[in-house]
């Protein structure tokens, strides 16, 4: 289908939504970065917004103002304005170009760790102070998609659960010996090492790791001592190196910073939010510090869209050296290529993600694999279905402003302990919840709205992930391995194209190999356990138990 000049380069015709997110895009006065890759997604490199809404950055025309109404005195005014400006700028940068002394920056991280303690993190603490009603980590309870009054009926049957748990957690770690190993400054225990990996473990950290221990729990299960002890002092050196640098990237992140959770309280002088003029939060210097650094440290990526969410989410439970060190593990190892420059790895998961689906969820696929048009098509590798627009930022953000804010954390827990392919579970779960509606709608933009709405309602923590991690139902089946796989068979697709693909000769983007992307697909050899689960489900569908032999074959 030929492209027309408003096709994003999925190469399909998007829809009017789109065209006018598009069209607010191109008219920001904003530096951004963005990539387009073969078949892959468009996406900006800039964040004004998780939900993507583009908002101005430019202050609005007072009401009542009549500065314009006399072009002299108006014109008068502008100039004043713009030195008074200049005069600002040069102060602000006068003050920037000081390197922070080690002091500063001890007494920064003291800080920011009497924020976090203050947190009243501990099942039956308070749920926030005056004014509107917040949630343990400073969030707003009330939300387009949640009452205050879910929240509360919510909370009230979970905090039992978190009591419950917190009493299980303590018990394992002093079988383990790695109870009192640290204390807060109201002396409860702290723990900084957790057991060696196990199905125990495992089975713990679905359930929940205590909020308290959350911070300490994701730097080790993300091997977080060996990165620090590699490489001693590295984060403050760079933090001096990089006072008052100034480039594209540090441009886009001081933009992001008055966007990163507007709504939190550590990140707001107040509980409604600050004005322009209002001093800066701790934790909002530290956040301008971990993504300065990150972008000189990690110059394939830089400063990329919903870094400032990732890095943000992190300081509300670990320092600033150990959020930096997170973000490099998460980036590289985690979630490689996601949020490079090129954007290639997101479009690889994307990938990967769609494979699943059609493997798991059959009967969402009709649905999901279709462009806009309703149409199916057997290159969606090469040339990504429109619902990888939603789930890309999924991944990309992960799932920050997409799930719930305790939810979202106890996904976290589980990224953290057993990698990447967490996501995909999740992902194909909030899919799965969102079957019986999807296949009562026909628009793609209605099926769009559904599923980008649906997560944002997925309050029930204890559910999702008992969805997603079921034995019977869920997505076991889908290892760290069997993504790897999928992840390297989709980015060789991908760069067969990259590679070969001429717009003269091939402007359709036509199978270059002679194969569509589902033909290869079906080509690749299963691996044992995928053949094994196919052939159990056959068998159960006979009722015939499998036998040892037959699985092997």
């Amino acid at each position: 289908m030929p492209r027309s000049a408003d096709d994003g380069a999925l190469g399909l015709r998007m829809p009017p939504a789109f065209r006018s997110i598009k069209h607010r895009q191109q008219e920001q006065s904003v530096v951004t970065r963005s990539a387009t890759v073969p078949g892959g997604l468009h996406v900006s490199r800039s964040s004004p917004a998780l939900d993507g809404e583009v908002r101005s950055v430019d202050s609005p025309t007072l009401p009542g103002s009549n500065r314009a109404s006399n072009p002299q005195s108006a014109a008068t005014t502008r100039v004043d304005d713009e030195e008074e400006d200049q005069d600002e700028d040069e102060e602000e940068a006068a003050r920037s170009s000081v390197a922070p002394t080690e002091e500063y920056l001890e007494d920064e991280r003291a800080s920011a760790l009497r924020v976090r303690s203050s947190m009243e993190l501990r099942p039956g603490a308070g749920q926030g102070a005056g004014g509107t009603p917040r949630d343990r980590y400073g969030f707003r309870k009330q939300t387009a998609f949640l009452s205050e009054q879910d929240y509360d009926r919510w909370w009230a049957g979970y905090e039992p659960h978190l009591m419950r748990r917190k009493r299980k957690w303590v018990r394992l770690m002093r079988e383990s010996g790695l109870y009192g190993g640290g204390t807060n400054e109201e002396g409860e225990d702290q723990p900084v090492r957790f057991p060696p990996r196990s199905d125990k473990l495992r089975r713990y950290v679905r359930k929940g790791v205590p909020a308290e221990w959350r911070g300490n729990a994701w730097w080790w299960f993300a091997r977080g001592p060996e990165k620090l002890a590699a490489h001693p002092g590295l984060y403050d050196k760079l933090c001096r190196q990089t006072t008052g640098l100034r480039n594209a990237d540090t441009e886009l992140i001081e933009r992001d910073l008055q966007r990163t959770f507007p709504d939190n309280v550590y990140f707001r002088n107040s509980a409604e939010g600050s004005g322009p003029g209002a001093e800066e939060t701790v934790l909002v210097r530290a956040l301008r510090r971990v993504l300065t650094a990150f972008s000189v440290y990690m110059p394939t990526i830089g400063y990329c869209q919903s870094l400032n969410f990732l890095a943000g989410m992190l300081l509300l439970f670990v320092d600033e050296e150990r959020a930096f060190w997170l973000l490099v593990i998460i980036t590289q190892r985690y979630l490689p290529g996601v949020h490079e420059v090129s954007l290639e790895g997101v479009n690889v998961d994307q990938g990967v993600l769609m494979l699943c689906i059609r493997d798991t969820l059959p009967g969402l696929w009709p649905m999901l694999g279709a462009n806009f048009d309703g149409q199916r098509y057997d290159n969606f590798l090469t040339k990504l279905p429109p619902i990888t627009l939603c789930t890309a930022s999924w991944f990309m953000s992960g799932f920050i402003g997409v799930l719930p804010t305790e939810t979202l954390l106890r996904v976290w827990d589980c990224f953290f302990f057993e990698g990447s392919k967490v996501f995909f579970r999740v992902a194909l779960t909030i899919l799965k919840l969102s079957e019986h509606d999807v296949n009562h709608l026909h628009d793609q933009m209605e099926v769009f709205q559904a599923i980008q709405n649906l997560p944002k309602r997925l309050i029930d923590a204890n559910h999702l992930l008992e969805q997603c991690f079921s034995r019977r139902s869920g997505f076991n089946h889908i290892s760290q391995p069997e993504i790897a796989r999928l992840r390297e068979f989709v980015a060789d697709r991908r760069r067969l194209l990259a590679q070969t693909a001429n717009p003269t000769t091939n402007p359709e983007n036509e199978p270059i190999d002679g194969l569509t992307d589902l033909e290869a697909f079906k080509r690749l050899k299963p691996t044992t356990k995928r053949r094994g689960l196919q052939l159990s489900k056959r068998m159960k569908s006979l009722k015939i138990k499998p036998s040892a032999n037959s699985l092997a074959s």
